[in-house]
């Protein structure tokens, strides 16, 4: 599948905000042992998503 320009920069938009978002919700929570390992899980998603964004600035369009 090829995407244009402005696809590629909505994808890397919508990315980079849920990245954000999920970044500062976690920052002000305390997470319980019993919600640990969701944390682990989504933290490990939130450095995906960043891996997918670095990925989509370097890519050839």
């Amino acid at each position: 599948m090829k995407f244009t320009f402005i696809e590629w920069g909505k994808i890397k938009h919508s990315l980079e905000v849920a990245y954000r978002e999920y970044e500062e919700q976690m920052s002000k929570c305390q997470p319980s042992n019993q919600e640990l390992s969701m944390y682990q899980i989504f933290k490990r998603q939130m450095e995906d998503t960043k891996a997918l964004i670095k990925k989509i600035e370097t890519a050839e369009i």
